[in-house]
């Protein structure tokens, strides 16, 4: 497959109603330069396993950027794309993009907006941003994905850690693209039964390249 401007990752748990509208609102991009791919975990497994699946998926991923948006998120900026892509053209030394997300009041602070305003446009600390806010160069997001799984809690933080360390620069859009309806991945799950994510891929015409390689194609 040729390249696209950006992969969307998608880690899906037994929430097919949450999946179709995460992908309706991929699909309600004004720039369908992109490519989502899904990870599919039918047994539960939990976050730690979630976190230390990505590197077995490193050559799903085509896209020039990488965007984390797991099946309890969606965007709610329909020019996510094409404002990411006009951000790139402005500043060409962008690799790693942090911009805006919604997510529920809770710990550890009560903001709503990630990354917290204390350190908007400062070097983040933990706790005070999540993978819903920042989009990473295709290479770096490869070479350091493994931080996802370090450590049995906070794997985004961890590997935003690890590119940092490796002397990556933060550019930053103030613009706000997505939204999480829980803190945490595996929290509330719904009711399904065998074949959730298959009834879902059908209705939402996704498709399968084999090995499980579930992909919504919407650029040629």
């Amino acid at each position: 497959m040729s390249n696209v401007f950006l992969t969307v990752v998608t880690r899906t748990c037994q929430r097919p109603v949450q999946l179709s509208e995460n992908i309706q609102s991929v699909k309600a991009q004004t720039d369908h330069d992109l490519e989502q791919i899904f990870i599919v975990d039918r047994e539960k497994k939990g976050i730690q396993e979630a976190d230390k699946s990505f590197p077995k998926h490193l050559g799903r991923v085509h896209g020039d950027f990488v965007f984390i948006l797991d099946d309890d998120c969606w965007l709610i900026n329909n020019q996510f794309v094409e404002h990411l892509k006009a951000f790139k053209e402005q500043e060409p030394k962008a690799h790693v993009i942090m911009f805006k997300s919604v997510r529920p009041k809770g710990p550890p602070s009560n903001e709503t907006i990630f990354p917290a305003h204390h350190v908007w446009g400062k070097t983040p600390l933990h706790g005070t941003t999540n993978c819903l806010c920042y989009t990473i160069a295709n290479d770096i997001w490869k070479r350091n994905i493994e931080g996802f799984g370090v450590k049995p809690w906070g794997g985004d933080w961890w590997f935003l850690d690890r590119v940092l360390h490796e002397g990556h620069k933060i550019f930053w859009l103030d613009e706000l693209m997505a939204e999480s309806r829980q803190l945490g991945r595996g929290k509330i799950f719904e009711t399904v039964g065998p074949g959730w994510f298959e009834r879902v891929a059908k209705s939402e015409g996704l498709i399968n390249l084999g090995n499980d390689d579930w992909r919504l194609r919407l650029k040629g």
